[in-house]
């Protein structure tokens, strides 16, 4: 499935928690990925993840949109 580029690194950060991981599995660039995630928390006016030396993980008042956004994703999965 094609998502947008966006969403893609957004739910790649937040499946992975890590940065680095998300990275190598998007086969990107970590400091580009990490660049690309700050200009979306700035486009959306606030931070999606916690950033750790082990990690990123997602801010608590983000998991139930992430979830919502899982949940979507798979219905297009599946099809009619």
């Amino acid at each position: 499935m094609l998502l947008n580029g966006k969403v893609e690194k957004f739910l790649a950060v937040a499946r992975c928690g890590s940065m680095s991981q998300a990275a190598k599995d998007l086969y990107v660039s970590q400091p580009s990925l990490t660049t690309q995630i700050r200009k979306l928390e700035e486009e959306v006016g606030f931070l999606l993840f916690d950033r750790t030396p082990s990690g990123a993980r997602l801010t608590p008042p983000q998991e139930p949109s992430c979830t919502r956004l899982w949940n979507v994703l798979g219905i297009f999965a599946r099809g009619p």
